[in-house]
């Protein structure tokens, strides 16, 4: 499948790439650029062969990213020979995402821009990436803008970024603040009771199952907190549950932080609540493992 998926991605892509720049960028060194994308070409990764073309770019782009940027950006609208099926026609564009994150980290408002307008073209989730951990907070922040933007695709860019990753790169969990409302009581009734918590934060990590802290009054609780919209029983609407380890209090009405510690498991669907429950159990004892070896 590698091979397949690399060979839908040939040297028509380099010479599209070429060609689209020098329609918006007549000084664009064509010939040289292609040399230097396509040597050994046929031996490299799908990956590599990105990654090769994106330091082709950087080699004869104008030197200033900035600028650089406005050619790729320019670029990008133009008529292309290329072609690919499978899906693998986006993929024309994995190079100026690459070329972004590995030579626009100290270039943050131009990269962000760029990130913008190509992850409406191919995902931006390896180069945002790298921009979370340069700059996690700026990034964070600017990720939390675009979850109100108008592109679908720039909103699905949020979920992508791993926000239950960058926890360490900010050397503290990410968190969210929110209340604790009355929910349907299924965790209760098959023994995990959960806070059911509502946020208007809406910069939330993917749907899963995440080791968890939650601060109430201050005091800060291991928990299990599941995102999602509990498949097992045919509902859609998204919800935030926690079971916090070892607390059975009222929480209703009360303001809490939960704070994602580590991401456990995608959410699924699962054959009947039996099974339901031995995976919650499985979950637990796994975050309890980790919580045993951290300080909350």
């Amino acid at each position: 499948m590698a091979s397949q998926l690399k060979d839908q991605f040939g040297a028509s892509a380099p010479r599209a790439i070429a060609g689209m720049i020098r329609a918006v960028h007549a000084e664009f060194p064509h010939d040289a650029f292609l040399r230097d994308a396509l040597s050994g070409y046929g031996a490299l990764s799908l990956t590599g062969r990105g990654f090769q073309i994106a330091e082709a770019l950087h080699n004869h782009l104008p030197a200033e990213f900035p600028a650089a940027v406005d050619v790729l950006l320019a670029s990008a609208s133009q008529p292309h020979e290329h072609r690919a099926s499978g899906g693998m026609a986006a993929f024309l564009y994995m190079p100026h995402l690459f070329f972004v994150a590995r030579h626009g980290l100290d270039h943050f408002e131009d990269s962000m821009r760029a990130q913008h307008a190509l992850t409406q073209l191919f995902t931006a989730e390896y180069s945002i990436r790298a921009f979370l951990e340069k700059h996690p907070e700026a990034t964070l922040a600017r990720l939390r803008e675009w979850t109100r933007d108008p592109s679908a695709h720039v909103r699905r860019l949020v979920s992508e970024g791993r926000l239950d990753e960058a926890g360490a790169l900010l050397g503290h969990p990410y968190y969210i603040d929110g209340t604790v409302v009355e929910g349907s009581h299924r965790g209760r009734e098959i023994g995990f009771p959960t806070a059911n918590m509502t946020t208007e934060n809406e910069l939330l990590p993917p749907h899963g199952v995440y080791a968890t802290t939650m601060t109430i009054d201050g005091i800060v609780h291991a928990g299990l907190t599941n995102i999602g919209t509990r498949p097992t029983f045919d509902e859609t609407t998204t919800t935030i549950e926690t079971h916090v380890l070892g607390y059975s209090d009222d929480l209703y009405g009360r303001d809490v932080r939960l704070g994602f510690v580590l991401r456990l498991r995608d959410e699924r669907r699962f054959d009947d609540v039996d099974a339901l429950r031995a995976q919650i159990e499985a979950d637990q004892r796994r975050a309890e493992r980790l919580f045993s070896r951290l300080s909350v």
